[in-house]
C-alpha cells in the first residue's frame, strides 16, 4: 500500500518472504495426502482380510463334510471287513482276502484321522484370518489418527507462516511508511 491508500482491518500490509515456513506448509499438506492414501490402502487390506476370513469359514464347512464322508466310508469298510471275517470263519474265502479288507479298513481310519486334522487346521486358519481382520481395523484407526496429527501440524505451520504477514489493525488510511 502507498501513502494515502485506504486499508481495511486485517488486510495484509506487508508480506515477509520466509521460505522455510512456506516449505513447512507444503510439506504438511503433502503429508496429509500421503496419510490419506495410506488410509485407503488400509481399507483395502481390511476388505482383503475379511474376504480371507470368509474363505476360511467356508473351508471349515468343506473339511467337516470331508470328515463325514471319510467316516461313512470307514463304517462301510468296517461292516465289509466283519462280513469277510464271518465268511473266513466258515471257510468260504481265503484269509488273504480278509487281510486286504483289514488293510482297507485301517486306511479308511487313517483318512478319518487326517480329515479331522484338516478341520483343526481350517479352524486355526480361521482364527488367524480373524486376527488379520482385527489388525487391519487397528491399522485404519492408526492411519486416521495420523491424519488428524498431520492436520494439526498443518495448522501449526500455517499459523507460524501467518506471522510473516503484517495486517492492518483497523480500517484507515496509510499516512506514513517506514
Amino acid at each position: 500500500f502507498d501513502i494515502g491508500d485506504k486499508v481495511r482491518k486485517d488486510e495484509v500490509l506487508i508480506d515477509i518472504d520466509v521460505p522455510d515456513t512456506e516449505h513447512d506448509v507444503a510439506r504438511c499438506e503433502a503429508l496429509i495426502l500421503q496419510r490419506e492414501q495410506e488410509l485407503k490402502v488400509s481399507y483395502a487390506k481390511l476388505k482383503d482380510a475379511k474376504a480371507l476370513r470368509d474363505v476360511s469359514a467356508a473351508t471349515i464347512k468343506q473339511r467337516l463334510a470331508e470328515v463325514e464322508g471319510a467316516i461313512a466310508t470307514r463304517d462301510l469298510k468296517k461292516r465289509k471287513f466283519a462280513r469277510y471275517q464271518e465268511l473266513a470263519a466258515k471257510g468260504s474265502i481265503v484269509g488273504s482276502l480278509v487281510e486286504e479288507e483289514e488293510r482297507d479298513l485301517l486306511t479308511s481310519e487313517s483318512v478319518v484321522t487326517s480329515t479331522k486334522a484338516n478341520v483343526e487346521r481350517a479352524r486355526a486358519d480361521y482364527a488367524e484370518s480373524e486376527s488379520k481382520v482385527e489388525a487391519a481395523a487397528a491399522d485404519i484407526d492408526l492411519k486416521s489418527a495420523q491424519i488428524v496429527v498431520a492436520r494439526k501440524e498443518l495448522d501449526r505451520a500455517k499459523a507460524i507462516a501467518d506471522y510473516s504477514k503484517v495486517r492492518a489493525p483497523f480500517d484507515g488510511v496509510v499516512v506514513r511508511r517506514t
